[in-house]
């Protein structure tokens, strides 16, 4: 019952709303126009006298209900689908008008945009700064593990040598030896 009167409520406040937008815009309308909204207007009244013969206040109740619904159907179908509230109660709140910001207001929003600004060119050269002090960081390493496997690879290579001309004077005294031994023999 509750949610009925409601809904009846505020289509009422509709049917006034729209009714006091008919009466600011009756002057603008021409005479064929006048005349149809006449005969919905008497429509209407005939349509409430209709309802107050009804004795049974159930009936009543409900053929009023009905006929708000059929009215309320007829307006969504006649509106398009962007207009047609989705609150009915909204129609009934003020609108609320945003005031305009002051010009204090406007310079403080304008000195913390400037100073955004200013904060994020600041975190972006840092960043860039410290990509480059990591670059070079990075470079001096890659220098300095370049130059210990080079000096690796040149004591290999002198390591190397070293031992092959160990191995390669061994084997000089060893031929001179065989060859002195094969000598005392003959």
């Amino acid at each position: 019952m509750r949610s009925f009167l409601c809904a009846a409520c505020a289509v009422l406040s509709i049917v006034a709303h729209v009714s006091a937008e008919e009466g600011a815009v009756k002057s603008e309308l021409n005479d064929a126009a006048k005349e149809v909204l006449a005969k919905v207007q008497s429509l209407r009244e005939q349509e409430k006298k209709e309802i107050e013969k009804i004795e049974n206040k159930e009936e009543r109740d409900l053929v009023e209900t009905m006929a708000i619904e059929a009215e309320v159907k007829d307006l969504k179908a006649e509106r398009p689908k962007r207009d047609t509230p989705t609150d009915l109660f909204s129609l009934l709140k003020p609108k609320t008008v945003e005031p305009k910001p002051d010009k204090v207001s406007q310079a403080r929003q304008a000195r913390q945009a400037r100073q955004a600004g200013i904060r994020a060119r600041r975190v972006r050269r840092n960043k860039q700064r410290r990509a480059a002090a990591a670059a070079r960081r990075n470079a001096k390493l890659r220098r300095v593990r370049r130059n210990r496997a080079a000096a690796r690879q040149a004591r290999a290579r002198l390591i190397r040598r070293l031992q092959r001309a160990k191995i390669n004077q061994a084997n000089k005294r060893a031929a001179e030896a065989k060859l002195a031994d094969q000598l005392k023999k003959e």
